[in-house]
């Protein structure tokens, strides 16, 4: 199996998945011109980005100073993630939501395609 992970981010106007392999150590999500998985500017107010880090066979999502997790309505900067979890990604400054996002242990090759939501 190439992928095992899965995220999933959305909002009102946008929904996307993206696939994590099994062997990435770190991988930047993103508006930035280094982030590996990329956000388009335009849809976004501000430049972000979301670090995953896989270490002691977990994921842990790091953001950037501008964006913070929101877990069981607590502000946090980093968190470990766990199977089937459901956090807020929020603007920092405003507590504007960024987006929803999901995880989960992922068991197909393909990310599925949406249409419409």
């Amino acid at each position: 199996m190439k992928y095992q992970y899965r995220i999933q981010l959305r909002n009102d106007d946008y929904r996307e998945d993206f696939l994590l392999k099994k062997d990435d150590i770190e991988v930047k999500l993103g508006t930035t011109s280094d982030c590996k998985l990329r956000i388009d500017r335009e849809s976004v107010k501000e430049d972000f980005y979301i670090q995953f880090i896989y270490k002691n066979n977990s994921w842990y999502i790091e953001c950037s100073q501008n964006i913070c997790i929101v877990d069981a309505g607590e502000h946090k900067n980093n968190l470990e993630l766990q199977n089937g979890i459901n956090i807020q990604l929020k603007y920092s400054d405003s507590d504007e939501l960024l987006y929803d996002m999901f995880y989960e242990v992922y068991l197909e090759n393909s990310i599925p395609k949406y249409d419409s939501f």
